[in-house]
């Protein structure tokens, strides 16, 4: 049996202080996201990356308790349902939290896991 899960493709902005010069186009990886600048921007400049982002919106595995935003999570393949249990199917970070009663999470695929400045602006608490 295949796991349904509802796929979420879109265009993304995220905050971001450029820290040297950069031309529209330029690509830069932030928090392992890869983005693009959208306008000029020189040191200082506050702008608007922009980036792909795909979102599913998958079964969760039962049990797990309360999970915060950014949580790494991972599919299990045998309970075709996400967990956070590391197993060998890196999935990406939770992007909205998920309490025990909650049948399935939101998650960002193969985004970083970490809570960095740009990447919060990513999640929602």
């Amino acid at each position: 049996m295949a796991t349904n899960v509802q796929v979420i493709a879109q265009r993304k902005t995220m905050p971001y202080t450029a820290s040297a010069t950069h031309s529209a186009g330029d690509i830069i990886v932030v928090a392992g996201i890869v983005c693009v600048f959208p306008v000029d921007a020189v040191s200082g400049d506050k702008v608007n990356l922009e980036y792909d982002a795909v979102e599913i919106v998958a079964p969760l595995t039962d049990g797990l308790g309360t999970l915060a935003a950014g949580t790494r999570m991972y599919y299990d393949s045998s309970a075709e349902s996400f967990t956070n249990v590391a197993n060998a199917y890196p999935a990406g970070p939770l992007r909205v939290g998920a309490v025990e009663a909650d049948t399935t999470c939101t998650i960002l695929l193969n985004s970083p896991s970490n809570t960095g400045d740009q990447l919060s602006d990513l999640l929602t608490p």
